[in-house]
């Protein structure tokens, strides 16, 4: 399969796998962040669930990458 394909067979899926994937608990986000920060960085976050979780431990406001397969 070719990646472009591969990926846009994702495409009509990501609400159904937002809201049944499960998320993840705060105390995950307590282990690597305990106390608060001014900035994150989420690097290969994936689905982004637990970059969110990561986001409400900064005082910034975070704005989420794209990941980008290239061409």
């Amino acid at each position: 399969m070719q990646k472009q394909q591969l990926a846009k067979s994702f495409e009509n899926i990501g609400e159904d796998c937002d809201r049944f994937r499960p998320g993840f608990p705060d105390a995950a986000a307590g282990e690597i962040l305990p106390s608060r920060v001014s900035t994150v960085l989420d690097l290969g976050a994936g689905t982004g669930k637990f970059t969110g979780l990561l986001f409400t431990r900064a005082d910034r406001d975070a704005r989420p990458a794209l990941e980008s397969l290239g061409s």
